[in-house]
């Protein structure tokens, strides 16, 4: 720890105080990660980020269509649907997760239809709807198990290749 002096004992020596430094400022991360975070650790944060973004998205939606029932969905709740919908199906493209990414696009397609006026909301599409959301969570919930998967097979299979020099 370091020490000073106080202003007040340089002019006034009788009067010396000394003070000790107070400890440096510590700043708390959210997601705290050890100072030397392998690629695996920041891709697996990067992850559940994607996951969380996901459903939270999924009861974005939820909400937006629970008060719609079987009526017809204005396209005041609609429009703020296929755009979240549009930017969860870009992040699971980016990630390879394909059957998500093509259930995503298939909700936002049909809300997209809906807004140009190409199909109705009837009780058949909100059911559909529904469905597909509840189908999206359960392959959400899967995404860290099929990414571990998909990294180790990837790991075995590097283990063949030849050094290189």
């Amino acid at each position: 720890m370091r020490e000073w002096l106080d202003v007040d004992s340089r002019l006034f020596p009788q009067q010396e105080r000394r003070h000790t430094a107070p400890p440096p400022l510590q700043i708390v991360a959210e997601n705290p990660l050890p100072k030397t975070a392998t690629k695996e650790q920041l891709e697996k944060l990067r992850l559940r980020e994607y996951m969380d973004k996901g459903e939270k998205i999924l009861s974005d939606c939820r909400a937006d269509l629970a008060p719609a029932g079987s009526n017809a969905v204005g396209s005041g709740r609609l429009k703020p649907i296929a755009d979240k919908l549009g930017s969860f199906c870009l992040d699971s493209d980016s990630w390879g997760f394909d059957e998500i990414y093509q259930i995503v696009a298939q909700l936002q397609r049909v809300a997209l239809e809906i807004l140009q006026g190409l199909r109705a909301w009837d009780a058949r599409t909100a059911q559909l709807t529904a469905s597909g959301l509840d189908l999206l969570q359960r392959l959400l919930r899967e995404c860290e198990r099929d990414y571990d998967r998909r990294i180790a097979v990837a790991n075995y299979l590097q283990s063949f290749a030849p050094d290189v020099v």
